[in-house]
């Protein structure tokens, strides 16, 4: 009779054990991003100059700028479900009958561990398996445990195993459509290579737009003998073919490594090697005769007396446009 009993017990714990439990799926989706830029609208329109300022290397850049509206499209779209089980049989299968009889005789403890989820978390996906977690809610779970093992039970399973399975939709389903409005600055560049000049404290240099209507120079071309004390530089740029002429305001420390290093230089709680490399960086926009004095001073550790810059500036307009 007890031996009855214990294999009934047995085939019990093995039948309501040994199934997987279904907790859920996550959806597969697929982003689709389409631009309608071919009906772009021009919202304004204006033939103009960018600039990027480097002493080294200056980017002037013409051509005609112009800020355009359209919309862009977003739909996403669900073309399957990866669908996720508890799996407890074939774990269970390669425990010894020494540990499935002690399952058995704590089976009472194990279901009110996993009635009440005292020591671990549900396993349950956000989607899918909602028609399921009543099912694990007490009340419910006191009349439900004994026939359906929640997804967190592994008392007896030293590791269990989540399996999954992956559904593939035979055509996908359109979950959702966003319109998006875009603004964006487009530049169409000034292709004619016209003839441009720079007009310098009296003297004018001419140089040719090349296919991308840039024009490159560097500001030494107008400074050979650099800016000292630093300073705004004020010039003219005349486009011969347009007869526009724009006038240019740029502080002789255009960049952010300049005015780091000048800073640097000025700061006399700086150390002296630090002071000494960031001055010799200086050296072409301070000039060699500037350079060599000021170096001099550092090295005989005189204070050299000089103002910071926080920050520089720089700005150009159209001050002419003849007919």
């Amino acid at each position: 009779m007890v031996v009855r009993t214990l294999l009934l017990s047995l085939l019990v714990a093995g039948l309501l054990t040994g199934c997987r439990t279904y907790v859920g799926y996550d959806p597969i989706k697929k982003i689709e991003s389409i631009s309608h830029r071919e009906n772009a609208v021009i919202e304004q329109s204006r033939y103009g100059v960018s600039c990027q300022w480097d002493w080294n290397q200056t980017v002037l850049t013409f051509g005609t700028f112009s800020t355009i509206s359209f919309q862009q499209e977003t739909r996403e779209w669900e073309t399957g479900k990866m669908e996720y089980f508890m799996a407890g049989g074939e774990e269970q299968q390669q425990n010894s009958a020494g540990k499935l009889l002690a399952y058995v005789i704590l089976w009472p403890l194990i279901v009110l561990d996993d009635t009440l989820h005292l020591t671990s978390p549900w396993h349950l996906r956000e989607c899918g398996a909602w028609l399921y977690a009543p099912a694990y809610i007490p009340p419910i779970s006191w009349f439900a445990a004994p026939v359906l093992r929640p997804p967190y039970a592994s008392c007896f399973q030293e590791n269990p195993i989540m399996e999954k399975e992956e559904v593939n939709y035979a055509s996908p389903r359109l979950k959702t459509i966003r319109i998006t409005p875009i603004r964006e600055e487009s530049l169409l560049p000034d292709d004619t290579l016209s003839a441009v000049e720079l007009r310098y404290d009296g003297k004018t240099i001419v140089k040719n737009l090349d296919s991308s209507g840039q024009l490159r120079f560097p500001l030494m071309e107008l400074e050979p003998e650099g800016v000292f004390p630093p300073r705004m530089m004020e010039f003219q740029i005349y486009h011969r073919q347009r007869n526009e002429t724009w006038q240019v305001k740029i502080f002789s420390l255009c960049t952010p490594e300049l005015l780091r290093d000048w800073n640097l230089v000025a700061d006399n709680r700086s150390d002296f090697y630090s002071r000494f490399f960031a001055l010799f960086r200086l050296k072409h926009t301070l000039g060699e005769e500037a350079y060599r004095n000021l170096t001099d001073q550092l090295i005989q550790q005189k204070d050299l007396s000089l103002p910071s810059y926080p920050a520089g500036s720089a700005e150009i307009h159209l001050i002419a446009r003849h007919p």
